[in-house]
């Protein structure tokens, strides 16, 4: 039904009178005076003193005629009927104008009077981390900004703040424009380095955005991943080339500084680094990203060579978990045989953790070694690939058409 939640009055003490006949489905009402009426709308009642009593609820005002709802004619129980010249039109109080006001306040209001609101506002605050905040997300020539703006669109000032939390109820108001610019490139956040570019083409990239609290000021913070609680030294760091790269607005670095995720971005990325389109933007303390491709290799290690075509690769984070999948055919190994093959990661493994109890891997043509491999974390100078060993320790041997298919789990690096 045609009606605003809030319902306002069409007038005070209104009356006219019609100015021509109308049917019982006329929208177009004529009036002999407008003066007075609600131009927003509102109910009136025709020929409230006879049997033909209707009435009606219009939106706006044309002239001097008024411009009922669709569904406005006949409304609060009565019919609606044809009316001649002449009859009367008042305004009217309907149980709409108590009812909703009413309703209103009863759903964010105690018995006491006290805001319902103030049951959940910390809940809901923590989580969202912003009041009157909202994150932009755009791309042009090739780079990528992220903009913290006021709900109307526009920077925070002085009078039309944004306000942030931040952990221990560390309240903020940002007053000035922030904004973070991420230059293109195939090495920012290890793109290059953690196979998340194709060789050709684009792909989708989520990264999360940050707000920083340094001393007493405010910063913008964007990512690969989300697994710092409390301070930016917990899981990041400020090397550009690196996976776990936090690029920040301002300057300087300070590790103890308290960070808060406010969002998410997904962002296309072509093979050079470059970005481009529209950004999707999904805003709240979110830990996790999409499932999104990654373009791993299978390499040998020492004078052993590797190699095999990929089928297809997908990865996704929560938080500091990493659950990765791979699919390669055409395994060949050859040259000095060694002790382990390695398919690279999406972003370093924490190599104290182990592995998942989900890890899987089945892999088919290596002879003798046929479900007969171990996984496993390699060496300590080497945090980027996951390593495929014998499970007695020994060497890989000549292989020409293998295959390996693997779900895996493991704890990102911090």
């Amino acid at each position: 039904m045609t009606t605003p939640f809030m319902v306002k009055a069409a007038g005070n003490n209104f009356s006219t009178t019609l100015t021509a006949n109308i049917t019982s489905t006329t929208l177009s009402i004529p009036l002999s005076s407008v003066s007075g009426l609600n131009p927003d709308g509102g109910y009136l009642i025709i020929d409230k003193d006879n049997s033909a009593r209707e009435i009606i609820y219009y939106t706006s005002i044309s002239g001097s005629s008024v411009n009922v709802a669709v569904d406005g004619r006949g409304r609060c129980g009565t019919v609606a009927v044809a009316h001649t010249t002449g009859a009367v039109v008042t305004d009217v109080i309907v149980d709409e104008h108590i009812n909703r006001p009413s309703s209103a306040f009863l759903s964010e209001h105690l018995d006491n009077g006290t805001h319902r609101m103030n049951l959940n506002f910390w809940e809901r605050f923590k989580y969202e981390a912003l009041i009157n905040g909202r994150i932009e997300a755009t791309t042009a020539s090739n780079n990528l900004t992220i903009a913290l703006k006021t709900y109307d669109g526009t920077d925070a000032t002085t009078t039309n703040p944004i306000m942030c939390y931040f952990l221990n109820e560390n309240i903020r108001r940002i007053t000035s424009a922030l904004s973070l610019t991420i230059n293109g490139s195939n090495t920012v956040f290890g793109f290059n380095t953690y196979r998340i570019l194709p060789s050709t083409g684009t792909t989708t990239v989520d990264l999360f955005v940050h707000l920083i609290l340094d001393g007493t000021n405010v910063r913008l913070g964007v990512s690969r991943i989300n697994y710092a609680s409390i301070t930016i030294g917990e899981a990041y760091t400020n090397t550009t080339t690196s996976a776990r790269y936090l690029a920040l607005s301002g300057t300087g670095w300070n590790s103890n500084a308290l960070i808060q995720t406010i969002g998410r971005v997904s962002v296309t990325v072509d093979n050079n680094g470059n970005f481009s389109g529209t950004p999707t933007i999904v805003q709240g303390n979110i830990g996790h990203t999409l499932r999104r491709q990654f373009f791993p290799i299978v390499q040998g290690t020492g004078s052993m060579t590797a190699s095999a075509i990929l089928n297809g690769a997908f990865y996704f984070f929560n938080y500091n978990l990493v659950y990765i999948q791979f699919n390669f055919s055409s395994l060949s190994i050859s040259g000095t045989f060694g002790s382990q093959i390695r398919v690279s990661l999406p972003i370093p493994v924490n190599q104290g953790s182990g592995l998942g109890q989900t890890t899987t891997i089945n892999c088919g043509g290596l002879g003798s070694y046929t479900n007969n491999i171990l996984l496993g974390i390699a060496g300590n100078t080497d945090t980027d690939t996951l390593a495929l060993l014998r499970i007695d320790g020994s060497n890989y041997a000549a292989t020409t058409n293998g295959w390996l298919l693997g779900s895996i789990i493991y704890m990102a690096q911090q």
